[in-house]
């Protein structure tokens, strides 16, 4: 992977941002449209800009590497030694610079090579989570006892300025 990187840092290099994302992926394609206006509702002369293509609440949490390499099994993808193989063979492969006919594979064999790296990395560790889950629920039984007698005697007035503060907090992030 680490070789594939250098060749794929020289692509990006020589072809720019978009030659980063590989062929065939979703990745670093813009879509929607803007146009350029002026806003009247203000009192000065501001130029605005709308976007109607996807908006950042429909970008998800996790976005998986792209599948540009097509593996040869579906379930669980190539195994360790097929991966070893295969970024061998990509990276056997000479890379030519601006006159590179086809710098995508390049591209492609680093994605694939960072994928099976970081599958095989995450099989390799497992983490028990039961002392984070115990002291979760420790911290937890620290305020509930307090908070809750707090709550009860607080009237309908001191509670809304409370929700409002908390509220508050919660926007300055």
């Amino acid at each position: 992977v680490k070789k594939s990187f250098e060749t794929y840092r020289r692509v990006v290099a020589d072809g720019g941002l978009f030659c980063a994302f590989g062929s065939g992926s979703p990745h670093g394609i813009c879509q929607g449209s803007s146009y350029f206006d002026y806003d009247s509702r203000l009192d000065e002369d501001v130029l605005v800009g709308e976007y109607d293509g996807a908006t950042r609440h429909d970008v998800r949490r996790e976005v998986p590497i792209p599948e540009l390499v097509d593996e040869a099994s579906a379930e669980g993808g190539d195994s360790l030694e097929v991966a070893v193989t295969r970024m061998r063979e990509f990276n056997g492969r000479r890379y030519d610079g601006v006159l590179d006919e086809d710098p995508s594979r390049h591209v492609n064999a680093f994605w694939y090579g960072l994928k099976k790296l970081s599958q095989y990395c995450e099989a390799a560790v497992r983490v028990d989570e039961r002392a984070w889950d115990c002291f979760i629920d420790k911290v937890q039984f620290a305020y509930d006892e307090p908070v809750g007698r707090l709550a009860t005697r607080m009237d309908d007035k001191q509670v809304a300025a409370f929700v409002a503060a908390v509220e508050l907090l919660g926007t300055d992030e």
